[in-house]
């Protein structure tokens, strides 16, 4: 199996090669380290291929990891982006699932947890901390709370609960991963 190609954007310089170290010894190939979004969207463009996967810290200077991934996400597609920070704001958290990001992590998982997620988002499963899955919920519109939804959609929001992922679901659902992304999208 090929090393997971990894680039990583973290304004904390001891905290940045902290994670470069656990990524590295956990298996993935760190491309390149950034300080900020910019740096962050230099290093995509300027590694050939690009990476399987970026890192991203919300909060950092000159340009924020939602305006990072935003420019990403239209750039480079098949980049999967993975948040880590401390933020977990609802409006954050409403911004960069609308961009669609394929996980969302609280600082202070173990390097082993990282690498999981690393190697989840990869692999086409969606990745929340579990902590946010209340405020996650919350941001659904009170509109929509009270539709009615289908069967398939009652299950799917029940293993979403139990901290399933999109291509678990998929699999116990019998139904196409494309279509998990569209039902809890």
């Amino acid at each position: 199996m090929d090393l997971i190609r990894v680039v990583l954007a973290e304004d904390n310089v001891v905290l940045r090669m902290e994670l470069a170290r656990a990524l590295s010894e956990g298996g993935a190939a760190v491309l390149g380290q950034a300080g900020d979004g910019a740096e962050l969207l230099a290093l995509c463009r300027s590694a050939s291929p690009p990476p399987d996967v970026a890192l991203i810290d919300i909060r950092m200077p000159v340009m924020n990891g939602v305006e990072a991934a935003k420019i990403l996400r239209e750039e480079m597609p098949g980049v999967k982006l993975l948040v880590l920070t401390t933020c977990d704001d609802p409006a954050y958290l409403r911004d960069l699932f609308s961009i669609g990001v394929d996980g969302y992590l609280l600082k202070g998982a173990e390097g082993g947890e990282l690498m999981q997620a690393v190697v989840g988002v990869h692999g086409g499963s969606g990745i929340l901390d579990k902590s946010l899955i209340r405020k996650v919920g919350a941001l659904i519109p009170p509109e929509t709370k009270d539709a009615r939804l289908s069967e398939t959609e009652e299950k799917a929001a029940r293993l979403i609960l139990d901290g399933k992922v999109n291509k678990e679901i998929a699999q116990e659902l019998k139904i196409s991963y494309q279509y998990t992304r569209q039902l809890v999208s």
